[in-house]
């Protein structure tokens, strides 16, 4: 994510996909990954290119003033906007890649503490070598590991 945020400050980054009535691209700008759906109902692709693409391009698009100031509603860095007219519908998000790095890192997080947590509890109660952290279910009165004696419990 990292290297993404810092390409996109000097680079473009376009991931497309398009198929016979509609189109999907993910675009990375200027600290910006926009999300952006094109479907066209009852309709043709008037090109008939399918398929993926990706490119890569020597200098940042302004992603708000690619798709269009008008109808777009904005908060600071995020924008989405919806255009369901007939009978085509687009769909754009635009975020800022911090938030995105941030929203990635939560479940990580959360998992780290519990993980933690649940160890340092298990080796509280006796379940772990205090020593080396080696599991003693098996062998509680003494660690196979390191040969620690577990201590008595009351």
């Amino acid at each position: 994510m990292i290297p993404l945020w810092i390409s996109s400050r000097s680079h473009t980054d376009i991931a497309a996909y398009r198929g016979e009535d509609r189109s999907i691209a993910i675009i990375s700008a200027r600290g910006l990954v926009g999300f952006y759906a094109h479907v066209q109902n009852n309709l043709k692709a008037s090109t008939p290119t399918r398929g993926f693409n990706v490119q890569h391009e020597e200098f940042p698009l302004d992603l708000i003033s690619m798709f269009g100031r008008s109808y777009i509603k904005r908060v600071g860095s995020f924008a989405i906007a919806s255009s369901p007219g007939e009978p085509v519908h687009i769909w754009i998000a635009i975020v800022p890649i911090w938030f995105l790095m941030m929203l990635f890192a939560i479940a990580p997080t959360v998992w780290t503490i519990r993980y933690r947590r649940r160890r340092r509890r298990e080796r509280a109660e006796g379940k772990l070598c205090l020593n080396c952290g080696y599991d003693l279910r098996a062998t509680p009165e003494r660690c196979p590991e390191c040969g620690t004696v577990a201590e008595a419990s009351a």
